[in-house]
């Protein structure tokens, strides 16, 4: 099963459907899960088959350097030296001024980190409940 997996998620991020290989991971995680607690599974043992499983996959797919957290955001940047460059703020979204490369002003800046922090450390905080 895991090599069928690994075709469709490598298919999928080839072929530009996904932008990563890790792009179908949510949807055939939960998939996967249902299937084996419709089998009889308790759902903690069923969530943790899945992600194996699913870890599996991702490695017979060749998917082995993931995503950071913060690469996984809306807000991440380009990596400095990439060809793209940003005409909007992070933030606000307004035409950025010359000389400011991500957010028009520092109080931008300082609200969209802020807001980045709040919901990192509130679902770290979730995580550490659930263990």
């Amino acid at each position: 099963m895991a090599n069928r997996i690994a075709e469709t998620t490598r298919g999928a991020w080839l072929d530009g459907t996904t932008a990563s290989p890790w792009g179908l991971e949510g949807p055939l995680r939960a998939r996967l899960r249902a299937r084996f607690c419709l089998s009889g599974w308790p759902w903690p043992e069923a969530d943790m088959l899945a992600r194996d499983l699913l870890s599996e996959a991702f490695v017979a797919a060749g998917a082995t350097d993931r995503p950071s957290w913060e690469e996984g955001q809306r807000e991440w940047t380009v990596r400095p030296g990439t060809l793209i460059e940003r005409t909007r703020c992070a933030n606000c979204h307004i035409k950025l001024p010359e000389g400011r490369p991500k957010f028009c002003s520092d109080l931008c800046q300082n609200a969209a980190y802020l807001r980045i922090w709040r919901i990192k450390t509130a679902r770290e905080g979730e995580a550490v409940a659930w263990i």
